[in-house]
């Protein structure tokens, strides 16, 4: 008689308790503190070529207002404020309170700017033999977490969404069948 797998979560999403600790699940505290101290080298070359040397906008980041970024990128999806304007997101009467409760549009920004996923003084030579080189290791972690937190079922669905693209990315593809001519193919589960 063969053997049946258990399906769906695994042991280890049973510890769940907030819904923060979903999102731990899939990228550690340990990771995010890896793309903290990427960050925060990049934002110590800034201060060392800024004029304003006790400038606090660039004072280092830290794991919690890191979070909080990541808080505010997920929220805004969540609203469907990824297509409305950054100053449109923060605007007193009609933005979203929590966006300027968590931290200003202006500091947003600089971390947008600064988000580094990994050490910049190797990444030209990496690239020449990866294009992912920039994002391979949170990459590998997020799919190694999912693989462990997740045994997928016999009725798992796979499909494939070309998302209109006219950005630079070394692995977009060019079908001139498909209706989106130039495109970045987005794969999900279901």
């Amino acid at each position: 008689m063969p053997r049946i797998e258990p399906r769906g979560p695994t042991d280890a999403t049973v510890v769940v308790v907030r819904d923060s600790d979903i999102f731990s699940l899939f990228l550690s505290d340990h990771m995010l503190a890896k793309i903290v101290l990427r960050s925060n080298d990049l934002l110590a070359h800034l201060r060392s070529n800024y004029h304003h040397k006790g400038n606090v906008a660039l004072r280092d980041m830290d794991l919690r207002e890191l979070k909080a970024f990541i808080g505010i990128l997920i929220m805004s999806s969540v609203r469907s404020d990824n297509h409305t304007t950054m100053s449109d997101m923060w605007d007193l009467p009609e933005g979203n309170r929590l966006y300027r409760c968590t931290m200003s549009e202006r500091h947003f920004t600089l971390l947008m700017r600064v988000l580094r996923f990994n050490h910049s003084a190797t990444r030209v030579e990496r690239v020449r033999t990866d294009h992912l080189a920039p994002n391979q290791k949170l990459f590998n972690h997020v799919v190694a977490n999912c693989q462990k937190k997740y045994s997928p079922g016999p009725h798992l669905t796979v499909e494939e969404q070309l998302i209109p693209f006219r950005g630079r990315c070394p692995f977009r593809m060019y079908i001139q069948s498909k209706q989106a001519s130039c495109s970045v193919a987005l794969f999900s589960l279901h």
